[in-house]
Formats: structure tokens, C-alpha cells, sequence
């Protein structure tokens, strides 16, 4: 894509920013993805670029290596072509698989996630469950979703801590939850 490309795309479809790093990186998406997906996916980089420290995208077998950087956190998204209309393939937050990290089994944790998402499971709830998914859902409602369950998941563990403090102690703790919560 030529800079009289980059230049008409921007001034008709979307407000994008004018630095050299994102027209390079513009570029590159543009030679990695195709149709309907390429200005989806250049549209929604635009719109989190200022909130990244760091932001690149790689094709990796059949599919597109999103990876963003966010308050230290790296996202990785592993994006099909047919993204947004098919959900993203793969998730990794820090090296973590988010799949695995929603997908909670503990009994101990259950009553706690319907406390703080009014469901029994993560999975359910979850903007990447195959049910909730629509193409109108982005990147950064993704990114949102995740750094909001990592704090509930967080709130849970130090539930489960003070569960087992209350059950060795034989104490009511009720000041220190109020505290902590």
C-alpha cells in the first residue's frame, strides 16, 4: 500500500494516527490480511494504538499474530482471516492461555464467580464464549474483559485465603474481608 493509499484511507474511513510507527504498521497489516478483515483490523488497531506501549501483528501458518502491549501486560491474539466473523483462535495474556484461565473447575471458586459475575462459569459469561460471539465485538472490549476477570480472579483468591485463615483459626474475620473487599 502506497503513502497516497494510506492517506486516502485515513481521511475517509477513519481518524488514525499520523505517526511513521503506525503507517509501517499499517503497511503491514495491509500485507498480511485480506477483504473485509483488513480495514476491520486496521480500524480497530487505530482505535487502541494510543493506549499501547507496543503493537505488531506477524502471520503465523493460517492465521495473524496480534500482539499488543498494555499497562505491561502482553495481549496475544491469534486472529483467523475470517476475523471478525469468526471469534479469535487463541488468547495469551503474559504467556498464559486465557481459554484455560476462564475455564475454572475449582468447587471453592464457584460461589465466589457467581458472586461477582451473577453466574456460575467464567466461559458463559465471557464475550469469547462460541454463544456471545458477534462481529460487532473488538479487540479492546476483549482486552477489557480479560484485565476485569484477572481482578476477579484476584478477588477470589484472596476469598479462598481467607477461607482457609477463618477455617484454621476458627475465626469470623468479618473486619478483615470488609477491609480487603
Amino acid at each position: 500500500m502506497s503513502e497516497h493509499h494510506v492517506a486516502t484511507f485515513k481521511k475517509t474511513r477513519f481518524n488514525l494516527p499520523e505517526n511513521l510507527q503506525f503507517k509501517e504498521l499499517l503497511i503491514n497489516v495491509n500485507a498480511k490480511t485480506q477483504g473485509s478483515a483488513n480495514s476491520r483490523l486496521i480500524q480497530e488497531i487505530g482505535s487502541i494504538y494510543a493506549q499501547c506501549k507496543n503493537i505488531s501483528i506477524k502471520k503465523c501458518d493460517n492465521n495473524q499474530l496480534l500482539e499488543v502491549n498494555i499497562n505491561d501486560n502482553i495481549f496475544m491474539f491469534e486472529l483467523c482471516y475470517s476475523y471478525p466473523f469468526k471469534m479469535p483462535v487463541n488468547i495469551h495474556i503474559n504467556g498464559i492461555n486465557y481459554n484455560e484461565l476462564k475455564c475454572i473447575t475449582d468447587p471453592l471458586m464457584i460461589p465466589y464467580i457467581k458472586k461477582y459475575l451473577g453466574t456460575d462459569c467464567f466461559c458463559c459469561h465471557s464475550l469469547l464464549c462460541a454463544n456471545n460471539w458477534t462481529p460487532i465485538i473488538r479487540i479492546a472490549s476483549i482486552i477489557n474483559e480479560i484485565q476485569t476477570n484477572m481482578i476477579i480472579l484476584h478477588k477470589i483468591q484472596i476469598h479462598l485465603l481467607c477461607d482457609q485463615v477463618r477455617h484454621k483459626y476458627r475465626c469470623q474475620f468479618i473486619m478483615f474481608e470488609d477491609y480487603l473487599f
